[in-house]
């Protein structure tokens, strides 16, 4: 929910500002004021990330338990693992290619500007 209402305000300001019409779906470009946003969703990204994990941790802990007879279980720790795993590393190589691309789109105006 948090995303989803990220995302749209990042498209309706970009609609406001005439830069995307109103059938787009993503937003392609990012901005240095994006980071505000994106900074108030990551933590709350990240919490449910190791919700995930513990998750994880917890039901494998549960199907070693001699008591568990279950298939389920080990298999369902798995699959929150594996989401913990994926959605950690999107996440992560997403924050670095944009603070990347927010470091270059600086250099490049510090580079016009001192062409000027």
């Amino acid at each position: 929910m948090l995303q989803y209402r990220y995302q749209h305000g990042q498209l309706y300001k970009l609609k406001a500002l005439g830069e995307r019409s109103s059938m787009e779906l993503t937003v392609e470009g990012f901005h240095s004021w994006m980071w505000r946003g994106l900074g108030f969703l990551l933590p709350f990204l990240f919490g449910g990330y190791f919700l995930q994990l513990y998750n994880a941790y917890t039901l494998w802990n549960l199907s070693k338990d001699p008591r568990c007879h279950e298939w389920q279980v080990g298999i369902c720790a798995i699959v929150f693992f594996v989401l913990f795993l994926g959605n950690t590393v999107t996440t992560l190589i997403v924050v670095k290619r944009k603070f990347q691309q927010g470091l270059r789109t600086e250099a490049e105006k510090v580079t016009k500007y001192k062409s000027t």
